[in-house]
């Protein structure tokens, strides 16, 4: 399943001050093509009801454009995290007159921690989803193309824009308007060095690296309790970085490996632990 080229364009479109990231790279057409010789002989060999079924999906695989659908989507996607932005949004406070029991609304200016993301995927057929967007746009007034990428506006917390690029047989989506606006065509420099980008393109199936340390300190604390905000506290101050890589898939499995290097004057991650465990203890207790 992962006997396909990686899409190098993809590391690109990673910062190299990211706080967390994954590539995945998947033949989804031999995906498909696997599932459907494993799954038609089962069903047509069920009960009358679910064979009938097989019926239906044989005729969908005979009608369909199998290199269409697959060329829009070929199974190589990536995401990455890059932190918080702070965004203007807009509230509505109620307010409750003791003298005349009357209810009333108040919009007011506010502001909000977002995460700031990109996620995309391969695609040989740029011009579907350009399709998709040109329709949109007139149906939606806030919807618009600027030429190197595409535009929606207010879809975020009611206020913050989205932005859609479909360059370099890529389709990318992202709230990251410097990503947008001055890197449609990927960060050059600035994206993530020949040393990280070396790893993605020879882990299979699936690469992902977390910097605890940035994810954990960027993240909102608004959106959590005080009793989460304290669990998280103590994470915090155990940080270190994490790393998933895959093998090359076989027939009947794909092997994945988690490394965590931690980060302290430790003796070993034995004490490591033992000190995070005994943190979490305190905090729950």
């Amino acid at each position: 399943l992962t006997d396909t080229k990686f899409d190098k364009h993809v590391l690109k479109y990673i910062h190299k001050d990211n706080n967390a990231y994954f590539t995945q790279n998947v033949n989804l057409r031999k995906a498909y093509e696997e599932a459907y010789d494993v799954v038609m002989p089962i069903l047509s060999n069920s009960e009358r009801s679910i064979a009938a079924s097989a019926i239906m999906i044989e005729l969908m695989d005979a009608l369909v454009d199998k290199d269409a659908v697959f060329g829009v989507y070929q199974g190589s996607m990536f995401g990455a995290y890059n932190g918080l932005q702070t965004v203007k949004t807009k509230k509505i406070i109620f307010d409750y007159d003791e003298e005349t029991f009357e209810y009333s609304e108040i919009e007011v200016e506010a502001e909000e921690d977002m995460p700031v993301f990109v996620m995309g995927f391969t695609t040989k057929r740029g011009d579907v989803p350009e399709k998709v967007l040109n329709r949109l746009s007139k149906i939606y007034s806030k919807m618009t193309n600027m030429e190197d990428y595409w535009l929606l506006e207010d879809v975020l917390l009611g206020a913050a824009p989205m932005y859609f690029i479909i360059k370099n047989d890529l389709f990318i989506m992202t709230n990251d308007m410097d990503l947008a606006t001055k890197h449609p065509n990927g960060y050059g420099s600035e994206a993530i060095g020949k040393r990280e980008a070396k790893k993605a393109r020879k882990s299979g199936a699936l690469y992902g690296h977390v910097d605890a340390g940035k994810a954990l300190q960027n993240l909102p604390r608004g959106i959590f309790s005080d009793y989460e905000n304290e669990m998280i506290d103590v994470i915090r101050g155990k940080s270190g970085t994490m790393e998933v890589t895959s093998t090359k898939s076989v027939e009947t499995s794909t092997s994945f490996k988690l490394a965590y290097q931690f980060e302290g004057e430790y003796e070993n991650s034995g004490t490591y632990f033992l000190d995070l465990i005994n943190s979490l203890y305190v905090v729950t207790k």
